[in-house]
């Protein structure tokens, strides 16, 4: 049976002078993969559309690229919702709500829509990664399948997050420096290769580890060619990958002093943040729908563990195989991936993303689920190929079946989760929130633009109000500061409290009162909005404001 597929990327099938023994226990469909892989990127579509029927969830970062974007496209520049210019994110995610706003989409609708299509273009790709490592048809159709319907990937469509194009570039990348490493030569593929991750980058600023991804993948697969030739094509590569993230980061240090926002210090020490990636990992393999789910962080210590030896083991193998070698052309295919798994793994727990919450850390980890995906399936087909021939059968269905087992659970987790998601709502997208008393109350009142508005809420206030809101500040052991009561108090501002998000670390209204006048104009059991005013007698707004 011959396979097409209509790509602008060749997908080719691994020739079987790479492995002479094709064993009759393949299992080849009858039906088309290409089809599949179509049936499952619309299935994919489907349940982020079922998942966001309510809207896709709004979380604090999400309300960085909404307000950056509005603000762009209505003239006031690449700020945030603080007012603040766009540093600590890079600018790819906002820009696509300012064409939203600008042809008149909705951020909901449009967000809906964009991620449908991401969420299939990132199907489809995955299909064209298996499909170039692994031979048996079999395996190429359950691991398509397993993308189509994974629940850490459902996890992250449903939500405004920037990752939804991220993931997407970093497949295209992949494709294109695979087809790189067969055509050194090719400046096309050179520019295709460059372009791909200077755009994941203008997306998430850890797209950077792409620069590094290519260069060693492109050194390590053209090494035959000679240390020299290796060492300039990856050079090459890694020049040109990083004009764009010099220029954002040159730009950004002139409007702000900073290459990337002042991230601080690490939050985290690393035993915590592999504590809660063990969980992670755990959480993919079982997830929380699947009862019992409290020692998912046991499970992911056996399943990263355990996949470390198998892949020594199989490496070993590999070493005293006659028939297969590490130096084929099948194993250079794999550099991209595996070169991707390490820096971005690097970066995960060492760079900024260690600093991240637990609640942060699927989003976080979600780059590195499909290459795990890919590489698995990639080991179990070639492990297929040296175990021995009275065991070959067994091993078929002991593959296959771990396989129909983790399409199962995947199955199960996305469908709780999307039938749930259209109930319930996501996050603050859920109706308690867009729909509660108080944010009702404060799109009442139509405060004007030119007045100060104050919250501790500005996560799921932004999206119903779309106009700048200052955040209370951190509680400090000192009294509230001079220059927030001459900003707010004394030009007449507003203060829209809520009661939803708990008392948080910030000044309290008892602390404000003590130095300025509060007067309710709205109170609900879910937040109370004030007008805020100095104090009689107060000498503080006779001081200018700061600039």
């Amino acid at each position: 049976m011959t396979l097409t597929s209509a790509t602008t990327v060749a997908v080719e099938r691994t020739p079987s002078v790479d492995s002479p023994r094709a064993p009759r226990e393949s299992l080849r469909l009858t039906a088309p993969l290409s089809i599949v892989a179509l049936v499952m990127a619309v299935i994919a579509g489907v349940l982020v559309f079922v998942a966001t029927s309510k809207g896709a969830g709004v979380t604090y970062d999400s309300n960085f690229y909404l307000s950056a974007g509005f603000n762009l496209a209505t003239g006031k520049g690449l700020v945030d919702f603080h007012g603040q210019t766009l540093v600590w994110y890079p600018p790819g995610y906002a820009i696509e709500f300012t064409i939203a706003h600008w042809i008149g989409v909705g951020f909901q609708s449009m967000d809906r829509f964009v991620s449908c299509l991401e969420i299939a273009a990132l199907v489809w790709l995955s299909h064209l990664l298996l499909r170039r490592h692994v031979r048996r048809d079999a395996l190429v159709l359950a691991g398509t399948i397993m993308v189509g319907i994974a629940s850490p990937l459902l996890d992250v469509y449903d939500r405004v997050w920037s990752e939804t194009a991220f993931l997407p570039l970093c497949l295209a990348f992949f494709l294109v420096l695979e087809s790189l490493l067969k055509k050194p030569e090719s400046r096309r593929l050179l520019g295709w290769a460059v372009a791909a991750s200077s755009i994941a980058f203008l997306f998430r600023y850890v797209g950077l580890c792409l620069v590094p991804t290519g260069a060693i993948a492109i050194y390590l697969g053209l090494r035959d060619r000679g240390h020299r030739t290796a060492l300039e094509s990856a050079g090459r590569f890694a020049a040109l990958g990083l004009i764009v993230p010099a220029v954002w980061f040159i730009r950004n240090d002139e409007v702000s002093g900073t290459f990337a926002g002042s991230r601080g210090t690490q939050v985290h020490g690393l035993s915590y943040v592999a504590l809660h990636f063990f969980d992670t990992i755990g959480g993919w393999v079982w997830p929380a729908q699947m009862p019992p789910s409290s020692s998912r962080f046991a499970l992911g210590v056996v399943v990263v563990v355990g996949g470390v030896l198998l892949v020594a083991l199989f490496v070993a193998r590999l070493l005293r195989a006659d028939k297969l070698s590490l130096r084929d052309a099948r194993s250079s295919q794999l550099l991209p991936l595996c070169a991707f798994l390490a820096c971005y793994l690097v970066s995960y727990f060492i760079g900024d993303q260690g600093a991240s919450t637990p609640a942060g850390v699927t989003r976080l980890a979600s780059p590195i689920f499909i290459p795990l995906l890919v590489l698995g399936f990639a080991a179990a087909d070639r492990w297929l190929d040296v175990v021995r021939p009275r065991f070959a059968r067994i091993a078929l269905v002991a593959v296959m079946g771990l396989a129909v087992a983790g399409v199962v659970v995947q199955a199960v987790s996305s469908g709780v989760d999307a039938n749930g998601a259209a109930r319930n709502g996501i996050s603050y997208s859920a109706p308690n929130w867009t729909q509660n008393p108080f944010t009702l109350a404060a799109v009442a009142l139509h405060v004007p633009s030119s007045t100060v508005v104050i919250t501790n809420g500005g996560t799921f206030l932004y999206p119903a109000l779309q106009r700048t809101l200052l955040p209370v500040p951190t509680r400090t052991s000192q009294p509230v500061p001079d220059w927030f009561v001459r900003k707010t108090a004394c030009s007449g501002g507003i203060l829209m409290w809520t009661n939803l998000l708990g008392p948080g670390n910030s000044y309290q209204p008892i602390d404000l009162r003590k130095v300025m006048v509060l007067t309710q104009l709205t109170s609900d059991a879910d937040g109370q909005i004030y007008r805020l005013s100095a104090l009689p007698g107060s000498t503080v707004c006779q001081h200018s404001s700061p600039t």
